[in-house]
This record gives structure tokens, sequence and C-alpha cells, in this order.
């Protein structure tokens, strides 16, 4: 038994739109209303891209030893190993993950480094005007645009 690609999609979509940092900020800033109406878009945002992204197939591009794994239920109370005799599976485990998945996370901190090093803040704060729609949604979910977004609120 798997997780269905569309509730893995929508997590991953809805997880860094609705947290406790922008959820706080928000209402700490906006009120109530305005966070339940960024709360409610983020998570139908969520729902609706894990939705059409299942149905346009992206089940395809997912990678191979992903689609090897199987959901293996975890007999906590039963069982018989203890946690130091597990201890080198979970090992095992986590080493194939990490090994797998590491360059994607070095990908993802070049990506970072060069928005951080080489875009000026003046590009994002052009971009998270008072009057763009999309600003908030900018600066809650684009780590590296941090600059820009406390050079925008700090008249505030």
């Amino acid at each position: 038994m798997s997780l269905p690609l569309g509730i893995s999609l929508s997590f991953l979509i809805t997880s860094p739109l609705v947290n406790e940092v922008a959820i706080a900020i928000f209402w700490a800033t906006c009120g109530w209303k305005i966070t339940l109406i960024y709360v409610s878009t983020g998570v139908v945002l969520g729902v609706v891209g894990g939705i059409l992204l299942e149905k346009i197939g992206m089940g395809k591009y997912i990678a191979d030893w992903v689609k090897e794994l199987e959901y293996k239920e975890m007999e906590v109370e039963n069982s018989s190993k203890g946690f130091l005799q597990r201890l080198p599976s979970i090992n095992r485990e986590v080493s194939t993950t990490v090994v797998k998945l590491i360059p994607y996370v070095f990908a993802g901190m070049a990506v970072g480094a060069f928005i951080h090093g080489y875009v000026p803040k003046e590009f994002f704060t052009e971009y998270m005007a008072e009057n763009n729609l999309l600003a908030t949604f900018l600066c809650f979910n684009g780590h590296s645009t941090l600059p820009g977004c406390s050079e925008r609120t700090a008249r505030y």
C-alpha cells in the first residue's frame, strides 16, 4: 500500500504556504480575517494543485528508487527487537536515502547562494510592492528573498 501521488503533492504544495510562522505573522500584522483568507487560499491551492498534478500524470517523473519503496506497517508494540537491534537497519535506510537526496540539497543550496549573493535586493523590493497581489506569497515562501521582505516592511 502506498500513499497516492495527489495527496503527497498536495502536502508538498500546502506545507510551505500554510505554516505556523506565516500564520503567526499574518495574525499579528493583518488580523484574523486576512489570516483565515490566506490559510484557506493556501489549502485550496495545495489540494487543487495536487489533484491537477496527479491528473496530468506526474507519477511518471517519480524516481525509480522511490517507486520501489514499499509501505511497511510498523509494529511498534509487537516488535520483538529492541531499538539497539534495529539500529543497523535504521542506519542503512537513512544512509541510502541521504545519499540519494544530497545532490538535490546541494542544488537547492547553490540556487539560494546565487540568489543571496548575486541578485540585488532592489529586484525583490520591486516585485514585492504594495500593489502586487503575489507579494505576500513571495515574502513567505522565498526564504532567500527575506532581505527584500524586511526592506519592504521596515517602514511599518
